[in-house]
């Protein structure tokens, strides 16, 4: 039995990842669990993003793999945080949201980045940051 290299590395972030309350959000507590990405992962990462010319970088394609890479997850990504993200929500899209929260599946997880450029910058910026991360992780060995 033989297993893909991506597959383990994927399953190394998702048991890896930490929990980050978004600072975009004050109603209720939207965390988002970001994997930490080292350089060369990052390096990686942005040369997939490349648009063709190959000097620039595909700002979809971006938010694709970083929603694909550094999010593990969510929780509390209610109504209420949605309206704090997206405040020109027209009210029937608000009545659509589960009142479990939105469930970050690879496609909504894609969305949030792509169309939140706030929470973008956010994830991008400590998925990358290992301080963070560290500092994140000493918090949860804190709490167990």
């Amino acid at each position: 039995m033989s297993f893909k290299m991506a597959s383990v590395v994927k399953l190394r972030r998702d048991q890896d990842g930490e929990w980050f309350k978004c600072p975009y959000v004050t109603a209720g507590d939207f965390e988002v669990r970001i994997n930490f990405l080292d350089s060369d992962e990052w390096t990686k990462l942005l040369a997939k993003a490349k648009k063709p010319d190959g000097k620039t970088v595909d700002d979809e394609k971006l938010a694709r793999l970083i929603a694909d890479t550094s999010v593990s997850g969510w929780r509390g990504l209610t109504k209420e945080a949605m309206l704090e993200l997206f405040p020109g929500m027209e009210p029937e899209q608000v009545e659509q949201i589960p009142e479990s929260g939105i469930p970050a599946d690879a496609e909504t997880k894609y969305v949030l980045l792509r169309e939140q450029s706030d929470v973008f910058r956010w994830i991008s910026k400590l998925s990358n940051d290992r301080a963070a991360y560290v500092e994140a992780r000493k918090d949860s060995e804190r709490k167990n």
